[in-house]
């Protein structure tokens, strides 16, 4: 009768290692996650060149244009709603999002922003932040959340449905079959995440044709590029880029971030 026990034992021990490993790969918690593929070594990574978000290979340890915030919306429009951001070191803030718009319904190219989610006040059923994401489920049987919707105006019913077929990818949603995605957990939230800095600063014109922008008050500011190197800085209402190539940039001032194009 030792080995019917032996083999029962054995079979347990599988189970309960399949179920760990199944928990591990879902969204069980507010923290940060790493957002892939299954079976691909492919994950949703921000462009450290261009700022788009983008499939591409994992990265060596845990990269911050790889790294993800999903946790409940700050002030959601209602109950389920996360939101996904990114922040890398010198640079910022990256809120996940779409530029998407009505006709383009449910079939949306999910991109970053820079900056925190926008908190929504009152509550209620607005939107308009287009950062308003739900988790669920591929199926009723796993533990966990193994699906991402995003929450629009226009409708609840656009997920992660595009499966990529090579790094390079852009991250696509539609209204088609409900595609999995692993979520590997890294670290849990030590603390609360608080309200975007407020300034009544302004930068413009935005875009700049000529590379040159102003400021509405003075202050001390900085332009990075998405790499994270500081590409200028100075003190003023004149921000001048001029001499840098035409891109993205990333410039932080009065505590905030702000993209500027050029």
């Amino acid at each position: 009768m030792k080995k019917p026990l032996q083999l029962m034992s054995l079979i347990a021990l599988l189970m309960l290692f399949a179920t760990s490993t199944v928990q591990a790969q879902t969204w069980t918690e507010n923290g940060t996650y790493k957002i892939s593929v299954p079976g691909q070594d492919l994950f949703m990574t921000i462009n450290g060149s261009t700022g788009a978000l983008e499939w591409a290979a994992e990265l060596p340890g845990d990269d911050p244009t790889q790294v993800w915030t999903i946790t409940d919306h700050r002030t959601p429009a209602s109950a389920g709603l996360m939101e996904v951001w990114a922040e890398i070191p010198g640079v910022g803030k990256f809120t996940m999002t779409t530029n998407g718009v009505a006709e383009d319904h449910p079939n949306y190219t999910i991109t970053v922003r820079p900056g925190e989610p926008i908190s929504v006040e009152p509550l209620g059923e607005d939107y308009t932040g287009l950062d308003q994401f739900q988790r669920r489920k591929t199926s009723s049987d796993i533990v966990g959340n193994n699906a991402l919707f995003i929450k629009t105006p226009w409708g609840g019913n656009s997920r992660y449905g595009v499966v990529p077929t090579a790094a390079g990818d852009p991250v696509q949603f539609d209204g088609g079959g409900i595609d999995e995605l692993v979520f590997t957990f890294i670290a849990g939230l030590p603390t609360a995440i608080g309200d975007a800095e407020i300034s009544s600063n302004g930068v413009y014109p935005n875009p700049s044709s000529n590379g040159i922008f102003n400021l509405k008050e003075s202050t001390d500011w900085v332009v990075y590029s998405i790499a994270g190197s500081v590409v200028a800085q100075g003190n003023g209402v004149l921000v001048d880029i001029s001499s840098a190539s035409k891109g993205m940039y990333i410039l932080k001032f009065d505590g905030l971030t702000q993209k500027i194009m050029y």
